[in-house]
């Protein structure tokens, strides 16, 4: 993660990255969760990844390189997922 950038997410299950340097507009939007996020987090190995884990009770990753569709949606748990 470089240090400027910071993940928010919120009821809207919408995951808005920001440049720290400049917060006029999020520098990205993710979409997929289908309700509120719960936790949002860069890899601490690969910085273009993020991954994020909501109320629909899944947790999806995403690879910024590869475009804003998540790369994978884990669906195997039947509680809430907190990281």
């Amino acid at each position: 993660m470089e240090t400027h950038a910071l993940a928010t997410a919120g009821s809207d299950g919408l995951i808005r990255g920001w440049d720290l340097r400049r917060l006029t507009s999020p520098m990205f939007t993710l979409k997929g969760c289908e309700c509120a996020v719960r936790r949002v987090q860069f890899s601490p190995h690969a910085p273009s990844v993020i991954a994020a884990v909501s109320y629909d009770f899944t947790t999806r990753i995403w690879d910024l390189k590869r475009g804003c569709d998540p790369l994978e949606t884990i669906r195997h748990h039947s509680e809430f997922t907190y990281g």
